[in-house]
């Protein structure tokens, strides 16, 4: 590594980190959306009351339970109907630290969420090696500078919330699927069922990797790993069936998605949406947003983000699993959008590690780690504009 590439990671590890301490700290978790002020996100107060219901009921949370305080009306917040792993983790923890209010719950949600965020970065580099010997140093440090600048990256890992937990399961996923298809070790095999299994127990969204799961294990039985490509199906069969099992049995369906959204209804998604969905991609911060300056703030790492993902579908025959894990992620957004007013771009980084793997299809002109990391730094000079 050079010493120009040390200068570009050392500037984007101390600036991610910083503004990740700011948002910890100083993001308010409650409040009113106030355009051009920083503002609580919706979501996390939900998050928090959920956790603080295990805490203070040691239950999960149903329809007839009011989890959250904030709530004008008998129903519970929506966030109940999330998978509960991240619930339990976090309420565990706070318990162990004797931590009940809502400041205190959030901020240990925070701290667990920038946690996970390190451990995705890891796994994002152990993906890299995966792909071969062939991934260049610039293309490592590129994806890097994504996962470390990203806006989506940096909100979501300042939050308390089962977002990051379930990326880095998503990570692990497609870890296990890549060293299995290297070795062909049952190891790897069983590793990506129980990943698999976590992620969906941290967050439903994790579904979006189950066509790659099952072409994986459609030709792992093809192979000649009859047996193992069976165990592992059962295992995802019988370990899965309680949350589904749950999920009809408490709010009506295996994937309550209405318990979030409301009932869905058949809707072409506006230019609106879609513009949502262009600056939510890399600076989720809507109250910051102010029209065209931020706009054109926001430019550069659009036509990043852009490019990296369109590269996702023009990958090599060996990593066509980017392209079936672009297709899933794409298919899914769709769908939600289709069905549910939620142009959130946040909903499709389920599918980040396709997204890292684009990256080394980069020409060469847009390839310069400053020029990525100016980028997607550029967006954050709305926090002071």
């Amino acid at each position: 590594m050079s010493t120009e590439h040390k200068y570009i990671l050392l500037f984007a590890i101390v600036f991610g980190l910083l503004i990740r301490i700011y948002l910890i700290l100083f993001a308010p978790i409650e409040g009113s959306f106030t355009p051009g002020v920083l503002s609580a996100y919706g979501d996390e107060l939900a998050h928090v009351e959920y956790t603080r219901h295990i805490i203070e009921t040691g239950a999960l949370p149903s329809k007839i339970v009011p989890i959250t305080k904030a709530s004008l009306h008998d129903q519970p917040s929506f966030e109940n109907y999330q998978s509960p792993l991240y619930y339990i983790i976090h309420g565990t923890i706070c318990r162990g630290l004797s931590v009940t209010s809502v400041y205190a719950v959030a901020m240990t949600g925070r701290l667990l969420s920038f946690a996970c965020m390190l451990l995705v970065i890891i796994v994002g580099l152990k993906i890299l090696d995966a792909l071969g010997k062939s991934i260049s140093i610039v293309t490592r440090i590129n994806a890097i500078l994504f996962l470390v600048l990203s806006g989506v990256f940096i909100r979501f890992s300042t939050l308390a919330g089962n977002e990051m937990l379930a990326w880095l399961m998503s990570g692990c996923v497609i870890l296990a699927f890549l060293k299995y298809r290297q070795f062909r070790s049952t190891r790897y095999l069983n590793l990506l069922a129980f990943t698999f299994v976590v992620g969906l127990y941290s967050k439903l969204t994790v579904l979006v990797l189950s066509p790659l799961i099952l072409a994986l294990l459609i030709q792992s039985f093809r192979s000649g790993k009859r047996r193992e490509s069976i165990i592992a199906a059962i295992f995802l069969v019988f370990m899965t069936a309680p949350l589904f099992i749950y999920n009809t049995y408490t709010f009506g369906s295996p994937v309550p998605l209405s318990s979030g959204f409301g009932e869905p209804t058949i809707r072409v998604p506006n230019f609106d949406s879609l513009l949502y969905a262009v600056r939510s991609s890399v600076f989720p911060w809507s109250e910051l947003w102010r029209n065209w300056i931020g706009l054109m703030a926001m430019l550069p790492a659009v036509l990043l983000v852009f490019m990296v993902s369109l590269l996702v579908f023009r990958q090599s025959n060996e990593q066509k699993w980017t392209k079936i894990l672009g297709i899933s992620g794409i298919a899914a957004y769709v769908l939600l959008n289709v069905q549910y007013d939620q142009a959130e771009a946040r909903y499709a980084f389920i599918s980040w590690p396709a997204i890292v793997a684009g990256f080394q299809g980069l020409p060469k002109f847009a390839a310069s780690p400053w020029l990525i990391a100016i980028s997607l730094i550029l967006p954050h000079i709305l926090f002071v504009l």
